[in-house]
């Protein structure tokens, strides 16, 4: 299995209930790619996975919400509504902002590692297994 999909190493130390960070302190007028890049510093990898699934867009030009090849897949970093929906419906998540979006994508990566984001793997692994092997 590719280490890159698994989940993160010490999941001993992850807690039970996955920690939200707040967005709430995102300066406005940043780009996408920057809220992400922002959001994301500590998580390096889901940079390039938001890269990979959306190219850094949680709206299309007409103001609606992106979707992805598979239509129940939403935001910019690719949410599957029909997988993820109730529960962030549940913790209180709007998967349709950029926020939520950013915010459950760190939620599912704290439970899940990359998994959920295997299908574009192919991309935002590339150059990866050079770097682990060093």
């Amino acid at each position: 299995m590719n280490s890159a999909i698994m989940a993160p190493k010490d999941t001993d130390s992850l807690p039970s209930k996955p920690t939200i960070v707040s967005v709430k302190s995102l300066p406005k007028g940043k780009t996408v790619k920057q809220q992400v890049e922002e959001y994301f510093a500590d998580i390096p990898m889901l940079v390039r996975v938001a890269e990979c699934e959306s190219r850094f867009r949680q709206y299309t030009n007409d103001g609606e919400v992106f979707r992805g090849v598979v239509p129940a897949d939403v935001g910019v970093m690719q949410i599957n509504e029909r997988y993820w929906g109730d529960t962030a419906d549940k913790i209180g998540i709007d998967l349709y902002t950029t926020q939520g979006n950013m915010q459950y994508a760190r939620y599912l990566y704290l439970k899940e590692g990359l998994r959920p984001w295997k299908s574009s793997s192919a991309c935002w692994t590339k150059g990866t297994e050079l770097a682990m092997a060093k």
